[in-house]
């Protein structure tokens, strides 16, 4: 029986996580279940919903700076990462339970570890929730160049931008299954190497 597979994309805004996750999601359509997620398995409801408040209206997407955010107070960046890290480790089940599945994150719990939101968070909370929890098949950074991002999505300034892909790469860059992929060739481009690297064929 085929086992489950389990891929995140990380990296900046604008690297482009988001269209390589939905194009590798629309690509593996056809051959297995895909299950194409954001940010967390949804196994635990949202911090929001338990609080019952409005989600906040995020800024436009394209604006200038609209991803600069102040990071989070450490009390309140602590709780986001341990509720969330409970989810995190319950994702197993779920991955277990859908064997031949295909899962796809854009943003993921491994956000934790770069995002300037989570900047003031002690590292070792996510660092305990990722090292106990589901391992992916792969994680990947595409890599772009900072003012080519900067130019096409403005949200984060440029130095932020190269700050986040050092972390990132800083982070996770031991690990046996991440993987830095050049992104300046296409979004096909870095799906055909997912592909070859996890499912050993290209599209």
């Amino acid at each position: 029986m085929t086992s489950s597979k389990y891929i995140v994309i990380v990296g900046p805004d604008g690297c482009g996580k988001t269209s390589v996750a939905d194009k590798l999601a629309e690509a593996q359509r056809s051959e297995s279940l895909v299950r194409r997620m954001n940010f967390s398995f949804g196994i635990l409801p949202s911090i929001s919903t338990i609080l019952q408040r409005a989600p906040k209206e995020a800024l436009p997407e394209g604006q200038k700076n609209a991803g600069m955010v102040e990071p989070l107070h450490p009390l309140k960046a602590s709780i986001l990462a341990i509720w969330y890290g409970i989810d995190h480790l319950l994702g197993v089940f779920v991955l277990r339970k859908n064997i031949g599945s295909v899962t796809i994150f854009a943003r993921s719990y491994h956000d934790f570890l770069y995002q300037r939101a989570y900047k003031r968070l002690p590292r070792f909370i996510p660092a305990i929730f990722l090292a106990l929890g589901p391992k992916p098949d792969l994680v990947v950074l595409p890599l772009r160049d900072a003012k080519s991002i900067h130019d096409m999505k403005p949200e984060l300034t440029k130095t932020e931008i190269m700050e986040q892909y050092a972390r990132v790469s800083r982070q996770f860059g031991r690990l046996a299954y991440f993987n830095e992929i050049d992104g300046t060739a296409g979004i096909e481009s870095v799906v055909s190497e997912i592909q070859l690297t996890v499912f050993g064929e290209k599209c």
